[in-house]
């Protein structure tokens, strides 16, 4: 990492992975670091309380402003805080929560995955009463954005006047026609073979391409997740790995329209105890609590079981047996000191992350992969594992056998491991 800002006078200038770049104020403006601490949050948020309306420039680019959402009364110890939750607007496309304490200080930052309390340790007890106090608060702005941006036709609908992809030959078809009855294509015909007096709505394409709705096969909903995969054409999806109640909750609005989302296929998260356990309460360390899990996720409508890290790998089999007698598939991170060809064996059906099929030929370096060095053994010695190699093509053709699918998240890794673009 190598990121610089500096300002002489009203000149600043800026450099980091992502960019360089200089500019003249011409009014007090905040810089956002692509590498920054969480505190930058807290720093941002005191300056903008202090700023005109709330609201500061952005470097590089962009704007922000802080509204106050909620406070809370916690119990720590023999002291009662008051912790009060801001919402700052502009730095993504979901509201970036702070907890900010009675004298303006960080006093916390959670969210599903992380928390980061810098006070004192035994203030860790008030994490998830801070976690429900923000998300039932995201899920109110969630929820006020569908009800703006939304409505529900009175009847069917027709889009007229389309290029229309057609994925059984490939082609595009111009001047077509598309008639929607609630959740269901009622016709697809050239436009003057379906009459629009069929529709109480037409909608004219202009000639634009019209396909249909995509799939992302590996999310982790949160915020305006949902939103932002309808904006972009992704009608189906699966979460494979989030906080199981809250979860099923956003996909009921999800599915009943009182927020924007796709429809999701929920994969359940399980990991084993210890250090570095994933986030989830989910922690199993025997056949029996494995099972229980594996039960309580298909009787709640979960359609596979993903696996992580820290689970024992003696446990894997057992888990995909009883996954697979309830009608799931078993997916995961290969465990920590379990090779790829061994989860396969063990009864696996998918495996998440490229760099999983990698590291199975680098055990001896990389045998606990709990860590990051999942991710820097693979960046460090990828190159010297040849396709052609024999154990590496007996590997391709033990997932071909096994009809296992590999759910590769490249953008992780180019972002990982891309170099400085100024070099």
């Amino acid at each position: 990492m190598d990121e610089r800002f500096e300002r002489q006078g009203n000149n600043a200038s800026w450099r980091s992975a992502g960019e360089q770049g200089r500019e003249t104020l011409q009014q007090p403006a905040f810089y956002i670091p692509l590498n920054g601490a969480p505190e930058v949050t807290g720093v941002l948020a005191r300056a903008l309380l202090q700023a005109d309306n709330h609201e500061l420039p952005l470097l590089p680019s962009g704007s922000a402003r802080i509204t106050k959402a909620s406070t809370a009364e916690l119990d720590i110890g023999d002291e009662q805080v008051t912790a009060t939750l801001y919402f700052i607007d502009g730095l993504g496309f979901s509201p970036q929560p702070i907890w900010l304490d009675e004298t303006g200080q960080t006093f916390a930052i959670v969210s599903s995955w992380f928390a980061l309390i810098p006070k004192h340790a035994e203030q860790e007890s008030v994490y998830p009463e801070l976690l429900d106090a923000q998300q039932e608060m995201l899920d109110q702005h969630s929820q006020q954005l569908a009800a703006d941006l939304s409505r529900l036709p009175a009847g069917p609908w027709l889009i007229r006047n389309a290029r229309l992809f057609d994925p059984r030959d490939q082609q595009v078809r111009p001047g077509m026609s598309v008639l929607i009855d609630g959740e269901r294509i009622s016709a697809v015909a050239p436009d003057d073979e379906i009459d629009s007096e069929l529709a109480v709505e037409v909608i004219d394409a202009g000639g634009r391409l019209l396909m249909p709705g995509l799939w992302d096969s590996h999310q982790h909903f949160s915020g305006t997740t949902g939103l932002m995969d309808l904006a972009s054409g992704v009608t189906s999806s699966r979460d494979l790995a989030n906080q199981s109640e809250p979860m099923m909750a956003r996909k009921q609005r999800f599915d009943d329209g009182s927020e924007l989302g796709p429809r999701v296929i929920l994969g359940g998260f399980m990991d084993g105890p210890g250090e570095l356990a994933g986030p989830t309460k989910v922690l199993v360390d025997t056949v029996e609590e494995a099972t229980r899990w594996v039960d309580w996720y298909a009787d709640n409508g979960y359609r596979q079981i993903k696996v992580y890290s820290s689970l024992k790998p003696e446990l894997v089999a057992p888990i995909a047996r009883a996954a697979h007698s309830r009608g799931l598939r078993l997916s995961g991170h290969v465990p920590a000191f379990m090779s790829a060809e061994q989860f396969v064996r063990d009864g696996a059906d998918e495996i998440q992350h490229i760099n999983m099929l990698f590291l199975n030929f680098l055990t001896d370096i990389a045998p606990d992969t709990r860590d990051t060095t999942r991710f820097t053994a693979v960046a460090e010695h990828a190159h010297r594992i040849d396709p052609a190699q024999p154990e590496v093509r007996a590997f391709i053709e033990l997932l071909r056998e096994r009809h296992v699918a590999v759910d590769p998240t490249v953008t992780i890794f180019e972002s990982l491991f891309s170099g400085d673009p100024h070099a």
